[in-house]
């Protein structure tokens, strides 16, 4: 039996619904709040959530074991392009019934229905009949950068909810790496 579990460190170390919490609940063998925390963050469309929802179910981490549930997460993670995804529900697909097949179809599609943001494409012009924001926080600028003249940008994406609040962050890209991104998680947040 393999064991599958997908670590993603990449800088968001401040967020509602967070990667490095769910990760640490995971580590420290708290299965449900590890799940719970990676259910938050699928409406984002975070493939790394998606996978690792998908290995615990596999795995019967905080669950009995299901096979069903765990093909629907591991193709929500290959339609969200997690790079193991397609390898690994390859696999189990071989090893599963037309039956299991045809429920984790059923529930995947159940999983997108979920989904608030799903495929990010930033050069799409923008729709004037979208939400636009009413308020906008700069970041602040970290010291040690401002010292050592660094410079960079960090892409995020975000949930809000009808009261207006962010819900969710999740980190797209940034660059240089866990320099910028806490201030701009924290900007976002307010």
């Amino acid at each position: 039996m393999k064991k599958w579990f997908f670590l993603a460190l990449f800088g968001c170390n401040v967020a509602q619904a967070d990667m490095l919490e769910a990760l640490k609940a995971y580590e420290n063998k708290n299965y449900r709040e590890a799940q719970q925390l990676f259910a938050e963050l699928l409406p984002l469309g975070n493939e790394i959530a998606a996978i690792n929802l998908g290995a615990m179910a596999y795995q019967g981490e905080g669950q009995e074991k299901d096979l069903k549930q765990a093909l629907a997460y591991f193709m929500l993670a290959a339609e969200l392009e997690h790079p193991q995804a397609k390898a690994i529900l390859h696999d189990l697909v071989k090893h599963s019934t037309e039956q299991e097949l045809d429920q984790a179809n059923q529930l995947f599609e159940q999983l997108k229905r979920r989904l608030v943001i799903g495929a990010t494409d930033l050069d799409k012009p923008v729709n004037d009949s979208m939400p636009q924001p009413i308020k906008r926080v700069s970041p602040e600028y970290p010291v040690n950068a401002a010292r050592n003249g660094k410079f960079g940008y960090v892409q995020l994406r975000f949930l809000v909810d009808e009261q207006g609040r962010v819900t969710a962050i999740d980190t797209l890209d940034a660059y240089p790496e866990k320099v910028f991104e806490r201030a701009s998680i924290r900007a976002v947040k307010r």
